[in-house]
C-alpha cells in the first residue's frame, strides 16, 4: 500500500515526482525470483502429473484435429494448419 512519506510520489500529471533512484541488485529481486521458482516448480509438477489422454479439437470451420490433453497448445494447432497462420498469430 502507498503511504505518506518523503519519497517519490505520483503527481497531478500522473508522473513520478521527487527523487527516484534505480537500484542495482535491489534486495527484493532475489526474494521475487525465489517465489517465482517455487511457484513455477509447483505448477510444473502439477502439470506433469496430469494424464495425457488423446483429445479431439474441433475448429470453427468443423475441422477436427487430434491432440493430447495438457500438451497440445493453440500454437501447435495453428502450426499444423499453416506456419504463416501461426506466425501472424504471435
Amino acid at each position: 500500500r502507498a503511504y505518506a512519506g518523503g519519497g517519490p510520489r505520483i503527481g497531478e500529471t500522473g508522473k513520478f515526482e521527487g527523487e527516484f533512484k534505480v537500484q542495482k541488485k535491489a534486495p527484493y529481486i532475489n526474494h521475487r525470483l525465489e517465489v517465482w521458482e517455487k511457484l513455477h516448480k509447483k505448477y510444473s509438477d502439477t502439470l506433469a502429473s496430469k494424464p495425457r489422454k488423446d483429445i479431439k479439437i474441433e475448429l470453427p470451420d468443423g475441422t477436427v484435429k487430434d491432440g493430447k490433453a495438457f500438451e497440445t497448445s493453440p500454437m501447435d494447432i495453428a502450426m499444423s494448419i499453416s506456419k504463416s497462420l501461426a506466425e501472424s498469430a504471435v
